[in-house]
């Protein structure tokens, strides 16, 4: 069973779960639960701590434990590779040997990031439940690694919080009406095959908002539609999310001041 993703404003995430809430009911709209687990290295970290192992000396030890490798391949590895670090295992052999009894146990439980789920009756007729630092979530899991949710019917909702949703209604609400001097602004307006963020006709002006990137991939597309734009006599104007972020005043300026500029050529 698929999941169902939505993507919301960081500012409006709460309020739309809320809002869920009423509709469907308290008792039946809950987050999901997630568990983490213990790997090799975790597992050996907290048994040294908990037997005041020297810190400095236990970190050394476990930062070489591979998450991918059993416990008998890390030691080999140590010992193949880094003998001191093995030195140290031979050192605390009676506690370090404890690890593969703890190892893919559950260290602690919390709550997923975006999900949630809306139950078609009373969480405790459905599912058993957790509570995590007070809230009750799903007892179940739902993730790439472990589908208990799914297995059992239960659909999740991945309500995320994308915060370049807020950089956009912050733009579109700048770009509204009268504040760029009446100019309208369409958004997501279709030219030729590609979709521009923010575009007025009248100015042949595209305002595009950047998030950061280092996909090479990405900036070889993104040239090739800035070129086309280009040779269909459009001016582009970037604006990076983290400046409408933390200065959207100063970008209202800036396209005033922009299109002031093109109002003179104009005339």
């Amino acid at each position: 069973m698929p999941d169902i993703d939505v993507d919301v404003p960081v500012t409006k995430r709460e309020q739309i779960i809320a809002y869920i809430k009423s509709k469907f009911g308290e008792d039946r709209v809950l987050h999901v639960g997630t568990f983490s687990r213990l790997g090799p290295s975790s597992a050996a970290k907290d048994l040294l701590r908990i037997y005041k192992i020297d810190f400095k000396e236990s970190n050394s030890f476990t930062s070489l434990l591979q998450q991918t490798l059993n416990w008998e391949d890390n030691l080999k590895n140590l010992q193949e590779k880094f003998p001191t670090q093995y030195a140290f295992y031979i050192k605390h052999k009676d506690i370090l040997d404890l690890t593969p009894f703890f190892i893919n146990k559950i260290r602690q439980s919390g709550k997923h990031a975006g999900g949630v789920v809306i139950l078609d009756r009373p969480v405790y007729e459905r599912i058993p439940i957790d509570r995590v630092t007070g809230e009750i979530v799903t007892a179940f899991p739902e993730s790439a690694q472990e589908q208990v949710l799914d297995e059992i019917g239960v659909v999740k909702f991945d309500i995320l919080a994308i915060s370049i949703l807020d950089v956009i209604r912050s733009t579109i609400q700048m770009l509204k009406g009268k504040k760029l001097k009446g100019y309208q602004f369409s958004r997501q307006k279709p030219i030729g095959n590609y979709i521009v963020d923010f575009y007025c006709p009248k100015l042949k002006l595209v305002v595009e908002i950047d998030g950061s990137s280092h996909d090479s991939e990405k900036y070889e597309k993104d040239k090739e539609r800035e070129n086309f734009l280009i040779a269909s006599g459009l001016a582009i104007i970037h604006i990076n999310d983290i400046d409408v972020k933390k200065d959207i005043n100063r970008i209202d300026s800036f396209l005033e001041e922009w299109i002031e500029e093109k109002e003179k050529q104009i005339l």
